[in-house]
């Protein structure tokens, strides 16, 4: 829809890196390198590994030493259809050389109830496991992401095992092709001012997401970076589906 809008300001998105790959994967209304004008950076939503608090495993190593000891063994949940999670944890499969299992859910809510019920060893989803893990019923891992977060900073993130991946969730906001410079600085500004408000601030915590401010053009250089890796990954992966 905002592909294809006005360009007069009035109608903006919400763009995520699943935006940004899905035209590798299948045919698509608009192509994200030409058809949007991108605005700001605004945060990062959080993604990692859990498993039961009275699983084998107190560390992220110790998960990763016993897939790779019992290739295809550890079954782990999560979201399907090339979405970030089960790509990262494929991402993570062929740079370790490891095998596991994937059980697509259609929720992280059906997963985590799998998870408990033992009927899966892990969930690798955004972090919807989140009042479980609060709750010490589960333990998270690892963040996917190349930083810790202030919800759980004692947690390692992927970076800190050496691994990088291209698929985290970043979210930002866009327009059609075309905006006006001064519409983009306009918009640019007032969103920038609300990502200080207390309101966002709390609704940010809530869904576990992370700040994470670019302003216009660090979020376009972004963005394009974020592209071709993404259409690096759609390769890699074999995602590509017509």
């Amino acid at each position: 829809v905002t592909a294809a809008a006005p360009a007069d300001g009035y109608t903006i998105t919400a763009i995520n890196t699943s935006v940004l790959r899905l035209p590798f994967m299948t045919r698509t209304s608009y192509d994200p390198r030409r058809d949007f004008t991108y605005i700001i950076g605004i945060s990062s939503l959080t993604s990692g590994l859990v498993v039961r608090a009275d699983a084998p495993w107190k560390s992220f190593a110790e998960f990763l030493n016993d897939a790779r000891a019992n290739p295809g063994a550890i079954s782990i949940g999560g979201p399907s259809g090339g979405t970030n999670p089960q790509i990262v944890m494929r991402q993570i499969a062929k740079q370790k050389g490891i095998e596991w299992t994937q059980i697509p859910y259609r929720s992280v809510a059906e997963s985590s109830n799998a998870l408990l019920g033992g009927h899966i060893a892990a969930v690798a989803d955004a972090a919807g496991w989140a009042p479980y893990v609060n709750s010490g019923q589960f333990r998270l891992l690892v963040i996917f992401g190349s930083a810790r977060t202030k919800s759980w900073p004692d947690v390692p993130s992927l970076n800190e095992f050496g691994i990088e991946v291209a698929a985290t969730s970043d979210y930002g906001l866009a327009g059609p092709k075309g905006l006006e410079p001064q519409v983009v600085r306009t918009l640019h500004d007032a969103f920038k001012e609300g990502m200080h408000q207390p309101a966002f601030v709390s609704l940010l915590a809530a869904l576990e997401q992370e700040p994470i401010y670019r302003d216009t053009n660090d979020y376009a250089a972004y963005v394009r970076n974020q592209i071709e890796a993404q259409r690096r990954i759609v390769d890699e992966l074999g995602l590509k589906s017509d």
